[in-house]
């Protein structure tokens, strides 16, 4: 299981992931928080002149040490991602990461040196018919992304981003990143934030199938994952789940009445899990 360090200033999310994690909570603003601060230092986004008198400096650290942006890559999934406006983007973009993914295949570079074999002719012909000689560049998978229009295949047909439901928009962001994960020789790790209003049974198997990724999920969907330590929560209080530790002092140790800690981890599951009860009663006085 791996320490995800997250900090902004004075505020301090330390989350422990095996592949992915649940934020789970009504309190939005922490979980935004968490999003814009990885965002914010993964594409090195100078802090504004209130950044800068507040300290609000991002950091991200994996195992108590600095990620480093230069071999680890970060992508915000959400349901407004747009295929269009993302391939503007160019080098910061998800599909520009995964087209040139794609074309650092071996077969596609063997098309790449053909194309460049026929515009290297191309040139020689243009030189004997013209009173102009010229050559044209030579094409790398960076320049020829900038011919490229982008459409979704779904089975028989293309589709644009206005043809895909919801559950579509964020299957295909996380598609993406599944081959980026899997045939980008050059990166350590990819992280991921997943902000969905709802999860799928096709959502949660795409998940747990992509590999060397760090995966944090805003959702309050927990019929899909019956293991607590998936659960981080954000309410008034935030803590992980998997951390004895944080559940003793959040939970436990609360000033109302101690408990073990067994019972803190068995009341927290019927909060998550069963939403009613008297101990669920507790945990709202506790958390909320």
């Amino acid at each position: 299981m791996n320490k995800v360090t997250i900090i902004k200033g004075n505020d301090r999310y330390e989350i422990l992931v095996s592949k992915y994690k649940i934020l789970f909570g009504e309190n939005e603003d922490i979980k935004f928080d968490i999003a814009r601060t990885l965002e914010r230092y993964f594409k090195k986004i100078k802090s504004s002149e209130y950044g800068e008198e507040c300290n609000n400096k991002p950091l991200v650290m994996l195992n108590d040490k600095e990620v480093n942006i230069k071999n680890n890559m970060f992508f915000y999934v959400h349901k407004n991602y747009s295929l269009t406006s993302d391939f503007k983007l160019t080098t910061q973009s998800l599909i520009f990461k995964y087209l040139e993914t794609v074309l650092s295949d071996d077969l596609f570079i063997d098309l790449i040196n053909t194309i460049n074999i026929l515009f290297e002719s191309l040139s020689q012909e243009i030189t004997e018919q013209s009173i102009l000689s010229g050559s044209f560049s030579t094409m790398i998978p960076k320049q020829l992304l900038k011919f490229f229009s982008p459409l979704y295949l779904d089975e028989e047909f293309f589709k644009d981003e206005y043809d895909l439901s919801i559950e579509e928009i964020i299957l295909l962001q996380l598609k993406m990143i599944k081959y980026i994960a899997e045939n980008n020789k050059v990166i350590d790790s990819v992280y991921v934030y997943v902000d969905t209003p709802y999860l799928t049974t096709q959502i949660m198997k795409i998940i747990t199938e992509i590999n060397h990724v760090i995966i944090l999920i805003s959702s309050n969907e927990s019929s899909f994952d019956s293991d607590i330590k998936n659960y981080y929560i954000c309410e008034r209080k935030f803590f992980d789940l998997s951390s004895e530790t944080d559940v003793y002092e959040n939970i436990c140790d609360n000033g109302l009445t101690l408990i073990t800690l067994k019972e803190g981890l068995d009341n927290m599951k019927e909060y998550i899990f069963n939403k009613s009860g008297s101990n669920v009663e507790l945990i709202n006085k506790l958390i909320k």
